[in-house]
């Protein structure tokens, strides 16, 4: 290869993005925990604090699965405006802005089915001291399952590469 304008050459990104973003998630979780505690005084023990960030780490992973799926389904310019607006859905319609129990009988169907919503519960839960309502926890496995699945079958449909030139 010449390496000249107009060469363009093709590089696998990551051969396991799942797992780059994971770990990418995990700052930001701690992050917001901290700001939490030293900005906005949430009082939590130490090992609720832990548990708190460890539960939301392992539940992120449904999001990063999800991220990647749009991220294979759609062309670079679409796939961050589409993520942007899932994400916005998604903490609408999950009661991330509102309590769900003002909602509609309806709509409170609608959020008890999303993953941001059972995301949510997973951190309500912990931080009230107890332990996840019982079908949260296979809730989030299950969109995990479904996201991770969908975003192989893109991934092969269309490998991650990014172009250098």
């Amino acid at each position: 290869m010449s390496g000249g304008a107009g060469d363009v050459s093709h590089y696998r990104v990551a051969e396991r993005p799942g797992q780059a973003g994971a770990v990418l998630a995990l700052p930001s979780l701690v992050v917001v925990a901290l700001v939490g505690r030293l900005v906005n005084g949430v009082q939590l023990g130490l090992g609720t604090w832990l548990a708190l960030v460890g539960v939301l780490w392992a539940g992120s992973v449904a999001f990063v699965a999800l991220g990647l799926l749009i991220g294979l389904s759609l062309d670079e310019m679409a796939a961050g405006g589409a993520i942007g607006i899932a994400g916005t859905i998604l903490a609408a319609l999950g009661g991330l802005w509102v309590p769900v129990e003002i909602f509609p009988d309806s709509l409170r169907a609608v959020a008890h089915g999303l993953p941001s919503y059972r995301f949510a519960e997973l951190g309500r839960n912990v931080a009230a001291g107890s332990a996840p309502v019982a079908a949260t926890v296979p809730a989030m496995m299950g969109y995990t399952a479904v996201f991770a699945v969908l975003a192989v079958l893109m991934a092969r449909r269309r490998p991650l590469f990014a172009v250098a030139g």
